[in-house]
C-alpha cells in the first residue's frame, strides 16, 4: 500500500538478487555470504532510484549446528539477515532524498536445501561457492 500512494498505481518492479555463499578453506565453521541486489522496473514507469547494492556478511557457525546442516543454515539465515539489513538501509537512505522512500520487496531464502549449497570438498582445494540468481516481484 505504501508504494501505491508514493509512486502511483502504475509502478511495477522486481527485485533481482544474487546470493553467493562461500565456506572458508581451513575453518569449515566460517562462512562468507555476499548478496547483490538490483531492483528494476517491469513496465514503462521508471523507478525513482537506480539501485545496485552489495552486502557482505561473515558468519561463524556455532558448534550446536551439525556439519551437514551448516550450508543450509548459512544460506537461509545469512541471506535473510543480509536482505533485511539491505532493505532497512535502502528505506532509510532513500527516505532522506528528494523522492519518496524505496523499500525492497519481502524475500525468503528458506526454500533452498542442501542441494543448493556446495560445501567445501573434503580434499584440499579452493573454497566452495554457490551463486544463485533470484527475483522477487512486486506489482501495485
Amino acid at each position: 500500500m505504501l508504494f501505491r500512494s508514493l509512486f502511483g498505481a502504475g509502478v511495477s518492479y522486481r527485485t533481482n538478487y544474487t546470493l553467493d555463499v562461500k565456506q572458508h578453506r581451513e575453518n569449515p565453521r566460517n562462512w562468507m555470504v555476499q548478496l547483490d541486489i538490483a531492483p528494476e522496473s517491469t513496465n514503462d514507469a521508471p523507478l525513482p532510484y537506480k539501485i545496485e547494492l552489495q552486502v557482505v556478511g561473515i558468519f561463524d557457525v556455532t558448534p550446536e549446528v551439525e556439519e551437514q546442516d551448516m550450508g543450509r543454515v548459512v544460506y537461509n539465515q545469512g541471506g535473510a539477515l543480509l536482505y533485511s539489513a539491505a532493505r532497512e538501509y535502502l528505506l532509510t537512505l532513500t527516505g532522506r532524498g528528494p523522492w519518496p522512500p524505496f523499500a525492497l520487496n519481502i524475500a525468503t531464502f528458506a526454500p533452498f536445501t542442501d542441494r543448493t549449497i556446495k560445501q567445501k570438498p573434503k580434499t584440499n582445494t579452493k573454497s566452495s561457492s554457490t551463486k544463485k540468481k533470484h527475483t522477487a516481484k512486486r506489482k501495485d
